[in-house]
This record gives structure tokens, sequence and C-alpha cells, in this order.
């Protein structure tokens, strides 16, 4: 598999203070409890004293082009690059 990458999961959490989300990717075994690594929104969640709320994550994908696909297909479908709801960097 040329393409084999540490299994890895897509999820969406939302903010306890003002409910604006976060998409991102994961290696976390236990991605109930991971908060995001994502610039902007590890510092609102700081700022704010705010909790990650976990809404959703997929299953586990083992090779980077599927993972890439969906990921795309996620963020296309949700609009998150020009949303106002979501703290995601281009």
């Amino acid at each position: 598999m040329d393409n084999y990458m540490k299994p890895t999961r897509l999820y969406i959490k939302k903010c306890s203070h003002c409910h604006k989300l976060y998409f991102g990717k994961s290696i976390a075994e236990n991605i109930l409890t991971y908060n995001g690594s994502g610039k902007l929104w590890k510092l609102h969640l700081n700022k704010h004293n705010a909790k990650a709320i976990h809404l959703w994550n997929s299953d586990w994908y083992y090779d980077e082009e599927s993972i890439k696909e969906d990921a795309i297909k996620v963020s296309i479908e949700n609009n998150i690059v020009e949303s106002q709801v979501w703290f995601n960097l281009i």
C-alpha cells in the first residue's frame, strides 16, 4: 500500500461557549476526549474557557487518498472555507 498512513479519523467538534464548529483529523485513540488542534480553535477555547463538544467522527482511514477525498467532500458540503460557523483555516 503506497498511501498507507497511521490510522486516522475525521471529526467535528462544537464550542460550548458559542456553538461554532471545528473540522479536523486525528490519530487519537480516544476521539471523544480529544479537543482538536487547530490554531484558531485552540486559542478560542482557551480565551473563553470553553469545552470542545464531540459531535461526530468517521471510521478509521488507512490511506491518504481516501481520507483526503472524504475530507474535501465534508468541507464542500458544509461550506467550511467560506462559512463563519467554522473555525478552520483554508
